[in-house]
């Protein structure tokens, strides 16, 4: 099963432009010698820097979720992520290795509860394709070595089902 997210929070786009634009903005006043030139130029490059950041990285990139059955146990979780015609897997995520699944909200799920339990040692990865996503879910997994991980991503109602499924049947290990 694939599911890819389509782009449908504008804030990321209308935020990387008005970066770019006031960046350069900044960069040609720099000319007028109202404030050092020096100042101006550095404050231009940061705002622009920022600005290309969030197009590149809200628009341009977009990412798929995927679970496969890869070797006749359970499925895997994989991300992908795909950035012009180039698609690279960045995450593989055995199911019986998830711990917490759950709904979050857009802005807040970094004050998740049980992100905070876990405390500062877990890598919290954002694999949402838009700013401030409609429904986002956290995955919690935990490796074999103890470590834990965190995946914040935008599941369709069939992923998340499928995914309630998976996890209901497996034995719990409370983290």
């Amino acid at each position: 099963m694939r599911h890819t997210p389509l782009h449908s929070d504008g804030s990321a786009t209308i935020a990387g432009v008005v970066g770019i634009i006031a960046g350069i903005i900044f960069f040609a006043s720099s000319k007028l010698g109202v404030l050092p030139a020096t100042i101006l130029q550095l404050t231009g490059i940061i705002l622009i820097t920022v600005g290309a950041y969030f197009l590149i990285r809200y628009r341009l990139t977009g990412f798929s979720y995927v679970i496969k059955n890869v070797d006749g146990g359970a499925p895997d979780f994989i991300v992908e992520r795909a950035q012009g015609k180039n698609s690279i897997v960045i995450a593989r995520v055995g199911i019986e290795d998830i711990k917490i699944f759950k709904p979050v909200s857009s802005s807040g799920w970094k004050k998740d509860e049980e992100l905070i339990k876990l405390g500062s040692s877990v890598k919290t990865w954002n694999y949402c394709v838009n700013l401030h996503p409609p429904n986002p879910y956290l995955m919690i997994t935990a490796d074999p070595d103890g470590t834990f991980s965190a995946i914040v991503f935008e599941p369709n109602a069939e992923m998340i089902a499928l995914i309630n499924n998976y996890s209901r049947s497996l034995p719990v290990d409370p983290v």
